[in-house]
């Protein structure tokens, strides 16, 4: 099973807009495309494939949080077999922190939100799965700083569209191996963003229990994670679902890392659930 997999739940009612323009547009190309190259070749054997997968979480780090949510689509239906594959993304979260300017104390208080649609490939081998996306991304940036200078005192806001690219590697199960490994990153040239995650555990008959590292960063920091993180794999019909949570500590650049926090604690949450159907013999 692949969970190569996260839109904002806080944000502005006209940035909500725009999200819901730019992700419709990306359903329906998703799904045109879908159309045009999945046809009827598919196993002709009865059994459960899976051709949507979704993921939902959130973050909360020492002055920071996010939500975000995404859906990877099958063209050919059937995340088991290789294949062409799209994605449309959101997030979106706030932040604040304060510094010292010389005399002056300042506190900054922002907002932000991304919105991406990617196209790629999944190659499945043995008991791996690995994935390469392409696409375009934009990025929204507020902040308002108050400081003890009257002078100093103001707001800002920035957007910026990027290109993207993303790639993951995680292990499906399909060798009966009770290791599970997972590396995912991504880059875009919207603000130099940059994320990086990287898992290893091992497997107890549904339960999956081991370490992960993280790296993120962009033009307003960066920031690292260790912690652990704990997996739960269960499925009902054709639906297969998976909870995953996870803690640890996050390292800033300065004590602190812009939109991603100041050093301290950070734990999350996600949900990820793939969608599948019975398919039986062509007619």
């Amino acid at each position: 099973m692949v969970f190569i997999g996260g839109v904002a739940v806080l944000m502005p009612l006209s940035t909500k807009k725009c999200v819901a323009a730019t992700l419709a547009w990306g359903f329906g190309v998703l799904a045109m495309s879908a159309s045009a190259l999945a046809g009827d070749d598919y196993d002709t054997s009865s059994n459960t494939t899976y051709s949507i997968v979704t993921t939902s979480g959130g973050e909360v780090t020492n002055g920071a949080w996010e939500g975000y949510s995404g859906a990877y689509f099958a063209f050919n239906r059937d995340f088991s077999r290789d294949g062409w594959i799209g994605r449309i993304y959101g997030a979106g979260g706030r932040y604040d922190y304060e510094f010292n300017d010389g005399p002056d104390y300042v506190t900054v208080d922002g907002t932000y939100w991304n919105a991406d649609v990617m196209f790629g490939y999944l190659w499945v081998r043995g008991g791996l799965d690995f994935a390469v996306l392409l696409g375009g991304d934009f990025q929204e940036r507020r902040a308002v700083a108050v400081s003890t200078d009257p002078f100093f005192s103001g707001r800002e806001r920035e957007d910026e569209f990027g290109f993207k690219v993303a790639a993951d590697l995680e292990t499906n199960g399909e060798d009966n191996s009770p290791i599970y490994v997972s590396l995912g990153g991504s880059y875009s040239t919207a603000f130099d963003t940059y994320y990086a995650l990287g898992r290893v555990g091992y497997n107890f008959d549904g339960f999956t229990l081991g370490p992960e590292a993280w790296a993120m960063g962009d033009d307003s920091g960066d920031a690292q994670r260790v912690g652990g993180f704990l997996m739960f794999d269960r499925e009902i019909g054709t639906v297969y679902s998976r909870i995953t949570v996870s803690g640890g500590y996050q390292f800033a650049d300065d004590g602190f890392a812009g939109e991603f926090g100041s050093e301290g604690g950070y734990a999350a949450i996600e949900l990820s659930l793939a969608l599948g159907e019975t398919r039986g013999p062509l007619k």
